[in-house]
């Protein structure tokens, strides 16, 4: 296998003219334009390709940027979590190719959590920065996250709790009124809430309570009994809404015309017991989601709140590449920046007059 001296010796020059010329490193006195061609041409000759992760260190970047990731051990395709995860890492992805930078995902290894494997590789050098998806991943791992060194360049997407990092927010709240708002048009008055079991304040059930209460609206609750954070697959969810919903409606009739559901896998499992009870959506039940889930395309399309993941992993992405090129002072200052998206309601077919 060739090496830099092979290419050093047929082109005539030094060890370091070579490594000037290939790593295209402005250190060091200039090249010549024929001197740097005879490099290049020994170099293709040899097949040589030189040493990546040398040239990176040599210019203090490794134009690759982390996403931690808390995967379970036992991965499968019916991850629920994996179009979450996939979202926030295709927008991205998206900002830092135009960069020509490239996303590593960084999981747990033996006793590390993937925030610590991350942060390591970014001392090593060998990540420029590393990005955190707060939401499912992290929201109970706030003490990591604010114990790990404050100079380290790290961004947190899709945060609940202050981490004091730079930080894309998710805002639920203008798209949870809008889809009120909407029910309230088409002449709904009573709903009901399907979700996990989440007592926290900030859950999506307790936001909903405010604004309907605000709103003037009334409904009842349908809570599923599933593990918060912990992984779920998406027929397990199909299975368990739908299981609940038809067992509220065996026992407790029906007064509410609408639905609205803690994510669109929720409304799915839904929208199944509501066809096997005979009812007919939306000209019986009116149904809402939330995420804009890939699954929303169906027939009928699904109604429902844009969680904006692909544009909160662009801006991560940009303020990753901001963050690791800011010098101290600047990337100090960075530390409180927050970048709030709002949700949006999306209207599609599953929803209609009461």
């Amino acid at each position: 296998m060739p090496n830099i001296r092979d290419v050093a010796d047929i082109a005539g020059v030094s060890v370091a003219t070579v490594s000037r010329v290939l790593s295209a490193t402005t250190d060091g006195p200039p090249v010549r334009n024929e001197t740097a061609e005879r490099v290049r041409q020994a170099a293709r000759r040899l097949n040589y390709r030189g040493n990546y992760h040398v040239a990176a260190m040599r210019r203090g970047r490794a134009d690759v940027m982390g996403f931690a990731l808390h995967y379970p051990d036992a991965r499968s395709r019916d991850d629920a979590g994996r179009w979450y995860f996939n979202e926030l890492r295709d927008g991205i992805e998206s900002t830092l190719q135009k960069k020509g930078v490239s996303l590593m995902g960084v999981l747990p290894l033996g006793d590390e959590t993937s925030l610590q494997r991350g942060a390591k590789l970014v001392n090593k050098r060998q990540l420029d920065a590393l990005i955190v998806p707060g939401h499912m991943a992290h929201f109970r791992e706030t003490d990591e996250l604010l114990s790990t060194a404050a100079g380290l360049p790290i961004v947190v997407v899709d945060n609940i709790q202050d981490v004091q990092r730079p930080c894309v927010r998710f805002d639920p709240i203008p798209g949870m009124r809008d889809a009120l708002k909407h029910l309230l048009d088409l002449g709904h008055r009573k709903l009901l809430w399907v979700g996990p079991r989440d007592t926290r304040p900030t859950s999506r059930e307790s936001t909903l309570y405010a604004l309907a209460f605000e709103l003037g609206l009334t409904g009842s609750t349908c809570r599923i009994d599933m593990p918060l954070g912990a992984p779920a697959g998406v027929s397990e969810i199909y299975n368990l809404v739908e299981a609940a919903v038809t067992d509220l409606l065996r026992q407790s009739g029906r007064e509410w015309t609408a639905l609205l559901a803690y994510s669109d896998l929720f409304a799915i499992g839904a929208v199944r017991a509501v066809q096997r009870a005979g009812l007919r959506m939306p000209q019986d039940i009116s149904i809402v989601g939330f995420d804009d889930h890939d699954i929303t395309h169906g027939c009928p399309s699904l109604t429902t709140i844009d969680h904006r993941l692909f544009e909160m992993g662009q801006i991560a992405g940009e303020l990753a590449l901001r963050l690791f090129e800011s010098d101290t002072e600047v990337r100090q200052a960075m530390q409180n920046e927050q970048i709030t998206l709002a949700g949006r309601l999306i209207v599609r077919d599953s929803t209609c007059r009461a």
